[in-house]
């Protein structure tokens, strides 16, 4: 009784939101909502990979050794101390700054450093630890190392500038002061001399006034020239040696910042981190635009719609799988309180409200000896609502739409329609194994010439339900099912029941499910997500309009990945319980 509820509270609420067939087209969403939906289905591969590819950036980076940085700054040519560089001067400076920094990487320098500190290592790794930069404006070079501990960048940066400075022509600071400080003593010396000079040759010059005769000023005379030679020499040296002090040195090296102490690489951390998960994100995006847009399944109820143009009847949501055979195989009966038993309920309940506003396709005129009654007595499709129903979709061994069709069944009979199921699909049979029923009273027998009434019996715990099996696999299925005989049975089997469900044989693989369907009130087009191909699933549509059958509407299945779980039941189900059927000896002459 609950369950009957259950179904015409489903019944009604479809019936406020569907005014026209089945349920209207879905409108075709704007590009906005198109892409947010498909970011909606995919939140999950975007975040997930962004998370690992950022943890994965963070391990990588924490597992990365750490360094230390020195740097010391030396200046060439002339400093500050230089009254008056000449631009010639500044500018050959400049160049000479860059062949030291073309020295500092030779392995003869960086030999000589590793020599001189005693280092573990090797000329070429050292290499690789140095970095220069040169500003040819200023004409300072900035030594940089990179070393694994900070004492030893320190002196390897400054050992660096050592070296250079060795290998210029100035030589070492020490060394200039020295060389300065001889000029300098010099130049006190020749100070001292250029005084003593001076005041001889004031005496000569007083001498030389108080001489008498001849011989005397001439001897004063000579002796006064030679002293203005020696002053005048003497202070030419100390002009020379004062401008040597003053001179600007261009092929000079100096350090103006020496290293003091090492500062900790950062190993950009965070960088890294937002770099990885950046790539992550960019990797799956692309992921989901191949399988968004190149793939050619379908993967929502946007594109189950769009290349239909069919009424979506329902979507059937996945859920766990079931292994008993009979009422506990069926979502509807052993979960109604699911949200999948939901589906089934709206799918239901609009197939009901689409009997009385659907127009079946055309059938065929009755056969020759055919109660006239039916000729002229009954209703036309168009004026009663439809009595049979193929169900039928793309998957290969059509285990989503018999099992569709057989939870859809039990529903409609539990709101108190009788309902009989045909598995009509006589390649892969298996609605005997799914509910549990004998073979006695099968398709293939009545198609064999037995006939329908008194035949049927209902479920035991679902008395409104009855099953028609298969019954034996017969060598030529297509022509039973395309023999007049099926019409007629189909015929048979709506009087005795308020709807006939017929599930059939995928669409595409076999030609017999075509034929049935245009002799049908109506067809239900089941297609699986991320299984069924876009291509295929047009091409059944336009086959079904080819033959003339009358599509209600489509449903999604989403239950892929448990199907084959749910396909296992026991082929003895079905086999042990075959008493009475018949051998297909018999169904070939029925044929012929």
């Amino acid at each position: 009784m609950q369950t009957t509820l259950r179904a015409c509270k489903s019944l009604a609420r479809v019936s406020l939101e569907h005014t026209s067939l089945g349920c209207a087209t879905a409108k075709e969403p704007d590009l906005i909502q198109h892409y947010l939906r498909i970011a909606r289905r995919w939140l999950w591969l975007l975040v997930l990979a962004t998370l690992f590819t950022g943890a994965v950036g963070y391990v990588i980076a924490k597992q990365q050794s750490h360094s230390y940085s020195a740097s010391t700054r030396v200046i060439i040519g002339p400093g500050l101390e230089s009254p008056d560089p000449n631009l010639e001067e500044l500018r050959t400076a400049g160049m000479l700054m860059q062949t030291y920094a073309e020295l500092i990487t030779t392995r003869p320098i960086l030999e000589s450093v590793i020599g001189s500190l005693g280092l573990q290592t090797t000329a070429d790794r050292l290499a690789k630890s140095v970095s220069l930069h040169s500003d040819d404006t200023t004409r300072i070079l900035t030594i940089r190392v990179e070393w694994d501990d900070p004492s030893e960048a320190v002196n390897i940066v400054n050992a660096i500038a050592n070296v250079l400075i060795n290998i210029g022509p100035v030589g070492s600071e020490e060394s200039e002061a020295r060389i300065k400080d001889q000029t300098r003593t010099q130049i006190t010396y020749l100070e001292q001399e250029i005084a003593g000079l001076e005041a001889t040759l004031a005496q000569l010059e007083q001498d030389f006034e108080a001489a008498t005769n001849r011989e005397e000023k001439r001897l004063y005379g000579d002796q006064i020239a030679l002293r203005r030679a020696q002053l005048a020499d003497a202070s030419r040296s100390v002009i020379s040696l004062e401008q040597s002090l003053m001179q600007s040195q261009t092929n000079r090296v100096k350090i103006i910042e020496p290293a003091v102490a090492a500062v900790l690489v950062d190993p950009e951390l965070e960088l890294t981190v937002a770099m990885a998960a950046l790539a992550g994100l960019i990797l799956a995006l692309v992921v989901v635009f191949t399988l968004e847009f190149l793939g050619d399944v379908i993967r929502g109820e946007e594109d189950l719609v769009g290349l239909t143009h069919m009424p979506l009847l329902g979507v059937i949501a996945k859920h766990k799988p079931l292994h008993g055979v009979g009422r506990d195989h069926f979502v509807a009966y052993s979960m109604p309180e699911s949200r999948t038993a939901e589906n089934y309920r709206l799918l239901a309940s609009r197939l009901i409200l689409s009997r009385y506003r659907a127009t079946p396709a055309a059938r065929p005129l009755p056969a020759a000896g055919q109660d006239s009654q039916s000729q002229t007595g009954a209703l036309t499709p168009a004026e009663r609502p439809f009595r049979s129903l193929l169900i039928s979709g793309t998957h290969i061994n059509g285990a989503g739409s018999s099992e569709i069709a057989a939870n859809l069944a039990v529903i409609l009979a539990q709101t108190g329609h009788r309902v009989i199921l045909v598995d009509a699909n006589l390649h892969q049979p298996d609605m005997s194994g799914l509910f549990g029923v004998s073979n006695r009273v099968s398709l293939s027998n009545l198609l064999a010439g037995q006939p329908v009434e008194g035949q049927l019996t209902p479920l035991s715990w679902l008395p409104t339900l009855s099953i028609l099996s298969s019954g034996p696999i017969p060598a030529k299925s297509f022509d039973l099912l395309a023999s007049a005989r099926m019409t007629e049975l189909i015929r048979e089997l709506e009087e005795q029941a308020d709807l006939v469900l017929i599930a059939a044989s995928p669409l595409l693989l076999y030609a017999d499910s075509l034929i049935l369907a245009s002799r049908v009130d109506g067809v239900v087009v089941v297609a699986e997500q991320g299984t069924t191909r876009r291509a295929t699933l047009v091409e059944i549509v336009e086959s079904l309009h080819a033959y003339g059958a009358s599509i209600l509407g489509v449903v999604l299945d989403q239950n892929r990945t448990s199907r084959a779980a749910r396909r296992a039941l026991p082929a003895a189900a079905a086999s042990s319980a075959g008493n009475g059927a018949i051998q297909m000896q018999s169904v070939g002459r029925v044929v012929k």
